[in-house]
């Protein structure tokens, strides 16, 4: 099973930046997810968003537009909320839509943490793992360039890839395991453009 999630996880990696704008190579398909909205706003009813203040009206406008629900480590939340995006001592959030998805970065002190989601992914339909494209999973670890790591997950149907990269090249590296898996263990859901036509059980 752990194999079978490398491979969507380097396959995620690959494909989370944008839409697809080429034809995929021979073998490969690109798979749209089929996003499970009436879940996302299922969670929304159940009041699982606790925030320190309310979220600004120039960020909520942008979670609105997302083409996949929007999930973020709790981690990101205070520079959500704060007027000028900015944290003293602990960094800084930007947050942007893509033409698949979105791009959330916490700027932190060590390194920076880089939230991309996608309602795309390429695959090879005849590798190991595909059939668990569009299903709820989690892949190990994976260390980076630099001393950095990622790990690739899939939420509602849709593919999400976290990575932290180093301030400062770092043989012994910057994040562990243990922290990356830290950062995905309390995601926060924040809606998305489906959940407005959505009708939670």
């Amino acid at each position: 099973m752990l194999r079978h999630l490398s491979i969507i996880a380097t396959v995620l990696t690959i494909s989370c930046n944008s839409a697809f704008a080429f034809d995929p190579p021979q073998g490969m398909t690109v798979q749209h997810a089929a996003v499970d909205w009436e879940a996302v706003a299922k969670r929304l009813k159940g009041k699982e968003l606790l925030l320190p203040t309310d979220l600004p009206p120039d960020v909520v406008r942008k979670i609105d537009q997302s083409d996949t629900p929007v999930l973020l480590p709790s981690e990101f939340l205070q520079g959500l909320t704060t007027k000028d995006g900015s944290l003293i001592d602990r960094g800084t959030v930007t947050f942007r839509n893509s033409d698949a998805g979105y791009t959330a970065v916490l700027k932190a002190k060590v390194f920076d943490v880089t939230v991309v989601a996608t309602d795309e992914v390429l695959i090879d339909p005849k590798r190991p793992g595909a059939e668990n494209i569009g299903k709820d999973f989690t892949s190990p670890f994976s260390a980076t360039y630099g001393g950095g790591g990622q790990i690739s997950f899939g939420r509602y149907g849709a593919f999400y890839n976290i990575e932290f990269i180093c301030h400062k090249v770092s043989n012994d590296g910057c994040v562990t395991e243990k922290e990356a898996f830290r950062y995905i263990e309390h995601l926060i859901t924040l809606g998305g453009k489906g959940v407005s036509s959505a009708s939670p059980n």
